[in-house]
């Protein structure tokens, strides 16, 4: 049943990124989108308090144990409280003329958020939020609501970047070291690592995460991003898109 709904989630925010690519029938992927987002409530509010069932993907390298997708009890339960916002911003919309690529970068965002919560090695990890990524500064850009929007979008996504160059980096010791990319298998070898490279390794994540999530002294790309989107966007970015990667840095 969870793997279901997870499936028609994906189909439906999928689905609506191809709509909004051919630039017609922005209303009806906008309605997708709120589709897509009540199969994932429901499979939120059928799987708690438990994991939601373990996929196999092709999307990692390695072998397939490190290439697998799950939604934990706590992805479970920020998707529940991110997702009703998610579904109203969608379904609103925004006032921009630029409607349907805005919900091509919505689709993407969202695609990439729920990557971003469930899969568990780092290469499709890093690869789900970079697609994250390049939703919201689509969501940013199309709105066209602030002068000079470029300057501050792509301030957002050097950070983004220079935080993406952190991580791998990071990931790339921690494979080295377990001879994995699972996530499992990095908590459990890292340990038993030198000190000093435990130290590397967590400055790297935390100027990796920090840098992303916009936390102190990353956080100056927040003000500019924030003030040239739309209420709708500032509900998207600030719930399921953020909310998880927040998280995930803290807990894993």
């Amino acid at each position: 049943m969870s793997n279901d709904l997870l499936a028609a989630g994906l189909a439906a925010w999928f689905i609506a990124a191809v709509i909004a690519l051919t630039g017609q029938a922005a209303f009806a992927a906008r309605i997708l989108i709120g589709i897509g987002g009540l199969a994932f409530l429901a499979l939120v509010l059928t799987t708690l308090p438990g994991v939601s069932q373990s996929v196999h993907t092709p999307l990692g390298l390695g072998d397939m144990s490190g290439s697998v997708f799950q939604l934990s009890p706590d992805a479970l339960w920020l998707l529940g409280f991110g997702l009703p916002g998610a579904i109203f911003a969608a379904w609103l919309g925004t006032p921009t003329r630029r409607q349907t690529s805005r919900v091509f970068g919505v689709a993407a965002s969202l695609i990439g958020a729920i990557g971003v919560f469930g899969l568990q090695d780092a290469v499709s990890f890093l690869v789900a939020w970079e697609i994250m990524s390049l939703g919201g500064a689509v969501m940013i850009l199309r709105e066209d609501l602030a002068p000079e929007i470029g300057r501050p979008v792509l301030f957002m996504l050097g950070l983004l970047e220079a935080g993406s160059v952190a991580l791998i980096l990071a990931f790339i010791l921690l494979a080295q070291a377990t001879g994995s990319l699972a996530f499992s298998d990095f908590a459990a070898t890292a340990r038993a690592m030198p000190e000093g490279e435990q130290l590397f390794i967590g400055l790297l994540l935390l100027v990796g995460f920090g840098a992303k999530l916009g936390l102190l002294p990353f956080y100056e790309w927040f003000p500019g991003a924030y003030g040239a989107c739309s209420g709708a966007t500032g509900a998207l970015l600030s719930g399921v898109i953020l909310m998880r990667p927040f998280s995930r840095s803290v807990a894993d």
